[in-house]
């Protein structure tokens, strides 16, 4: 009896319904992967080593910001049902992007900070 083969996990598997319903719930209990698996973010990601530096270090930023929105709900007496996948759809990453400094960006261009010997008093 030791070493036979009594079936494989397939004949065990979920229907697609219950399969969907299991990974969004898994995607809703790890915000983690949710927001690095994100198809918009791994999308916004990719145009430049900027923007995926970005999106590698701003996971904990967006986070407070989705929780701040049901926070903002909930005050108001709303029970918000919107999921942080839900979120993460509305594209945060471009917005949030568009508003740090070219610094923060990592452009450094004389356009953004000129030599001090050609600014005239």
């Amino acid at each position: 009896m030791a070493g036979e083969y009594f079936g494989t996990f397939s004949d065990y598997s979920y229907s697609p319904e219950v399969s969907s319903m299991l990974s969004r719930d898994f995607l809703e209990s790890n915000p983690t992967a949710a927001y690095y698996s994100s198809p918009v973010g791994t999308t916004f990601g990719s145009k430049s080593s900027n923007r995926q530096k970005f999106f590698r270090d701003s996971f904990q930023d967006i986070y407070n910001q989705y929780l701040g929105q049901l926070g903002s709900k909930a005050r108001e007496g709303e029970i918000s049902s919107q999921r942080f996948t839900d979120y993460l759809e509305q594209d945060p990453f471009t917005e949030r992007y568009s508003g740090i400094s070219p610094t923060q960006k990592g452009v450094y261009s004389q356009r953004f900070s000129p030599s001090t010997r050609f600014i005239y008093y």
